[in-house]
């Protein structure tokens, strides 16, 4: 039996030259669409959304075709454009947008925290929170790898101002986390060879301590992610073909706010969150400049078998 968990989306957005702002409906009882947003207050902006479900090809995959279109008018300046969209990377379905017919370049950027869909999203500050998927190759850091020799081992690790932490953990621990220190106890620390503590940022006075041997060396924030991303390759070609660009932004919104990052909750765990991610584009606005939106969509058909 199939199951349609969709409820039919309007998005019409008629508003006055001097007041644009994006809004949502629920599409289903959770997952909220975004309409197409730009912070110009002078650009005058209205639209509409159509879901096929038509095609059974696609919908056995549980998948329908969502076509957006929009009309945007101002005095033949450009403009920047965003669109909203919640998503997880491990499904995430291809957005083509085109500006009269012509393709458009975006940028994509992810969002940093995973979104809780059944509370209010404000989609403004949504929009100031996506990460770019390029990385500073030059961003430099140490990784340490605590070898432990009992079954319960403390590491202790102070960070610098500016610096971040990823490490990686026993099934059991328990820990402190105040400011920029760490004291972490892993319990059943004999069930791994070795855990990884990598710390971004340029060496200072960043010491790690442990009960245990300690190895450490100096290498590239990019080799380190590379590195763990081909340990996880396989698991993510299962899992959606996860591009390494997405653990690039992820870790660019470590960077950027953020003190610590459990290994496997950046690498493993965040490709199954929700979060708003982004299109940006800019075009060159007339009057009743047209641009549409093509993707697919599966968060709003369910299948049951």
């Amino acid at each position: 039996m199939i199951i349609i968990a969709a409820m039919v989306l309007l998005f019409v957005c008629l508003l006055p030259i001097t007041a644009f702002k994006a809004y949502a409906e629920d599409y289903d009882a959770l997952i909220p669409s975004f309409g197409l947003y730009c912070e110009d207050e002078q650009v005058n902006l209205h639209g509409s959304v159509n879901i096929d479900m038509s095609k059974d090809e696609q919908f056995k995959k549980g998948l329908a075709q969502m076509r957006s279109e929009y009309y945007a008018s101002a005095d033949g300046r450009e403009v920047e454009f965003t669109l909203p969209f919640l998503s997880r990377v491990m499904d995430m379905q291809e957005i083509q947008i085109y500006i009269d017919d012509q393709p458009a370049e975006a940028q994509l950027l992810y969002g940093g925290e995973r979104a809780f869909f059944y509370e209010s999203i404000n989609v403004e500050e949504a929009i100031q929170n996506g990460f770019t998927t390029e990385f500073d190759e030059t961003i430099k850091g140490t990784l340490y790898e605590v070898i432990p020799d009992a079954e319960t081992i403390t590491v202790s690790l102070k960070l610098s101002e500016g610096q971040s932490l990823i490490y990686e953990t026993s099934l059991h621990q328990s820990g402190r986390f105040p400011g920029q220190n760490m004291e972490l106890t892993m319990h059943d620390a004999l069930a791994k060879d070795k855990y990884q503590f990598f710390v971004i940022g340029e060496s200072s006075e960043e010491e790690l301590s442990a009960s245990c041997a300690v190895q450490s060396k100096k290498m590239t924030c990019k080799a380190y992610i590379d590195k763990v991303y081909a340990a996880f390759k396989e698991y993510y070609d299962v899992c959606g073909n996860v591009p390494i660009s997405f653990i690039y932004s992820q870790v660019n919104a470590l960077i950027g706010g953020k003190h610590y990052s459990e290994l496997t909750d950046l690498f493993i765990k965040s490709i199954s969150d929700y979060r708003v991610n982004l299109l940006k584009f800019r075009a060159s606005v007339s009057e009743n400049t047209k641009g549409k939106e093509y993707r697919n969509y599966a968060d709003f058909i369910e299948k049951e078998v």
